[in-house]
């Protein structure tokens, strides 16, 4: 498997600022999207179509829209950064990366860590996540 790019630990924890806040800003958003979404079915489901209905319909479309925006335009900067994100909800990140042996592994970090202190190989996950000690 080839990588466009491998990070060095040096490089990866560098980029953890950047990353923190466009998960941060990404995740809020999925999470109003999510509600939004919700609050769009009931409306459309409830068949009330009086009582400013079509003021709050267009409203919600709207507003789904912008967040559909950010989300994408979020997704897209963190594949610039050229990690691989492998689950937007929990924020995990992995950051392929070379060991001292050649072995190509990654690196592994998720919302919440102060810092990337895991690892694992290619062929394994989050689960199977090693120390950096290993590393």
């Amino acid at each position: 498997m080839a990588f466009e790019q491998l990070f060095t630990l040096e490089d990866a924890l560098a980029l953890l600022p950047r990353l923190r806040n466009l998960l941060q800003v990404l995740m809020a958003a999925m999470e109003e999207f999510s509600a939004k979404g919700n609050e769009y079915k009931a409306l459309d489901d409830s068949k009330a179509h009086g009582n400013g209905y079509e003021v709050k319909r267009e409203g919600l479309t709207s507003r789904l829209a912008e967040l559909r925006r950010s989300i994408d335009e979020n997704i897209e900067a963190i594949n610039q950064i050229g990690c691989q994100v492998k689950d937007l909800n929990l924020g995990l990140v992995d950051f392929p990366a070379r060991r001292a042996n050649g072995e190509i592994v990654n690196l592994c970090w998720r919302m919440g860590e102060e810092t990337i202190e895991y690892w694992h190989t290619l062929d394994t996950g989050f689960m199977s996540r090693r120390p950096l000690s290993e590393f």
